[in-house]
């Protein structure tokens, strides 16, 4: 019998080189994906993790050894790797270059089980072709981060830099959950205003826009803005915020309704960030932090 998850989070894992502005170098694996599946299970979904590179690094398989879902890490010819230089302390600011990258996803590689959504976690341009996202549209809702449409590079040639997806309005109808970030909601849609962003990459097609700021997370569905405003307990763990927040927010969507998943996957990061890595606690802890201390604006405009 086939097996069907709530949740595939696809991605490819990154060997990434983090450069603190006094020139101290730290190296980890990381990538989307490290952060993805933790958080879809402690929200409760039955998550597989589709791993794209890195199964001969020991280190890659360490990073999955708390994950108590289903982990399949896919053949590549070769590993992503990123270099990080940041520009101050909080991790804002940051200038990336390309090492190397791995294949991009194929059909074959989402044969052998079906899901009811697709998490598409990619980190550069090419991870994911449009081909792919609507072909596995074809098999259930698809849920992207835009990063990988607009983040490119070339191994060796320098910064890595942020284009407009191209082929946006053609692709954007089949995907259910969108995910972008401040940066990239001004580079698609040419405005810093937020609900007029959320707005337009909404009526370009997906269902629900998701949108993360450093002290607030948004959706916006086509008639509700949903407004979530938070204060972090710490950024010692800032990196894989945006991952953290949609994978919980997916994982949480399928249960229940907008304001609930927001609220609760707005806790969850919070936690999260209190240290590196992904977030390691568990359901109860994120409940009862989001009910003591988050809440949910609601406005249509």
């Amino acid at each position: 019998m086939t097996k069907h998850f709530d949740l595939a989070c696809l991605g490819p894992v990154s060997r990434d080189y983090n450069v603190e502005p006094d020139g101290s170098c730290e190296v980890e694996i990381g990538g989307a994906i490290v952060y993805s599946p933790y958080a879809a299970r402690a929200a409760g979904a039955d998550c597989v993790a589709l791993v794209k590179g890195g199964g001969d690094v020991p280190e890659v398989k360490a990073r999955f050894d708390r994950f108590d879902g289903t982990l399949n890490i896919l053949p590549s010819a070769a590993m992503t790797s990123i270099e990080n230089r940041y520009l101050d302390a909080s991790h804002e600011e940051r200038i990336s270059s390309l090492k190397s990258q791995a294949d991009p996803f194929i059909l074959a590689d989402v044969e052998g089980f079906t899901a009811d959504i697709y998490h598409l976690a990619g980190l550069v341009y090419g991870d994911f072709s449009d081909q792919f996202i609507c072909e596995v549209a074809e098999r259930g809702d698809v849920a992207l981060d835009v990063q990988c449409l607009l983040r490119h590079g070339v191994p060796g040639e320098g910064a890595m830099t942020y284009e407009d997806w191209a082929t946006k309005q053609a692709v954007l109808p089949r995907i259910k959950y969108l995910k972008v970030d401040a940066k990239e909601a001004r580079i698609m849609t040419g405005t810093s205003e937020r609900h007029a962003g959320a707005k337009m990459l909404q009526e370009w097609g997906p269902e629900e826009v998701f949108v993360s700021f450093h002290n607030q997370m948004l959706v916006y569905d086509g008639t509700y803005f949903y407004e979530c405003d938070y204060t972090p307990i710490s950024l010692v763990g800032r990196t894989g915020r945006g991952d953290t927040v949609f994978a919980s927010y997916l994982a949480y969507r399928k249960q229940y309704d907008i304001a609930t998943a927001l609220r609760f996957a707005t806790a969850l990061v919070v936690l999260k960030m209190r240290q590196t890595g992904p977030y390691l606690g568990d359901h109860a802890e994120v409940k009862a932090y989001a009910d003591e201390h988050l809440a949910v604006n609601v406005t249509t405009e």
